[in-house]
């Protein structure tokens, strides 16, 4: 038995070791090592569901981003090297409003993907609950008042 004291050196002892263990045969160290080797493969499928839905429009977002500052980059030297021309301005311009719209779209895709890989859990709908007493009380009236026959015949 190890003391108090000395149990955590003694884990991480033997966690240092387990692969050895394991190698040479300790039946325990397999276990452990399986065990551990099945907890990483559920972390990680289930962060691939995140890492799919998430990651694809952020990568995305960040391609769209630099290639919109790599134009801004041409266009301001285009500006200082050739002037203000109306082609320069013109096309600018449009590309300016183009790549500003196009950041929007890929920002509220990343932002939208968000509640795909979260979803909101929407409250099962269940049957009316009566408001009052009184509602209460002529449902159980109504109940006891219809027939056995009337009831099969409501739920076929």
């Amino acid at each position: 038995m190890v003391p108090e004291s000395e149990l955590p050196g003694f884990m991480i002892n033997y966690m240092g070791n387990l692969p050895f263990e394991a190698l040479s045969g300790d039946v325990f160290a397999v276990s452990i090592l399986l065990i551990l080797f099945y907890a990483i493969v559920f972390v990680i499928n289930k962060l691939t569901e995140i890492i799919v839905l998430f990651l694809k429009k952020v990568i995305l977002l960040i391609i769209v981003t630099l290639a919109f500052y790599r134009f801004l980059q041409f266009f301001v030297e285009r500006l200082v090297s050739d002037g203000p021309t109306s082609d320069t301005l013109i096309f600018g311009g449009f590309g300016f409003i183009v790549g500003c719209v196009v950041i929007i779209i890929a920002f509220n895709g990343a932002v939208s993907s968000l509640g795909k890989v979260h979803p909101v859990k929407k409250v099962p709908k269940t049957k009316d609950i009566p408001d009052t007493e009184e509602d209460s009380k002529k449902e159980v009236h109504a109940a006891i008042e219809s027939s056995p026959a009337e009831d099969i015949k409501k739920h076929i």
